[in-house]
């Protein structure tokens, strides 16, 4: 009997970890993720390159066209 007890406690432990780990690792990408789809929601086009939501033509044009950093002129 305690050596079953033994074995669930170590799974259990062993499951949490997996967990844990598993949320560190996920919740930024998951965070990452909606405020991509939120900004797409919103009708505005989400710049990679800045990790940043734009509804300004010029800005997207600026990154989506010429390839980013470079300046308009």
């Amino acid at each position: 009997m305690a050596r079953s007890r033994w074995v669930a406690v170590i799974t259990l432990a062993i499951i949490g970890c997996v967990l844990a780990y598993s949320l560190w690792r996920g919740l930024p990408v998951a965070k990452r993720w909606f405020d991509v789809d939120s900004c797409l929601d919103s009708g505005g086009a989400y710049i990679y390159e800045i990790d940043r939501c734009s509804h300004s033509q010029t800005e997207i044009d600026r990154y989506r066209l010429k390839g980013g950093l470079e300046e308009t002129q």
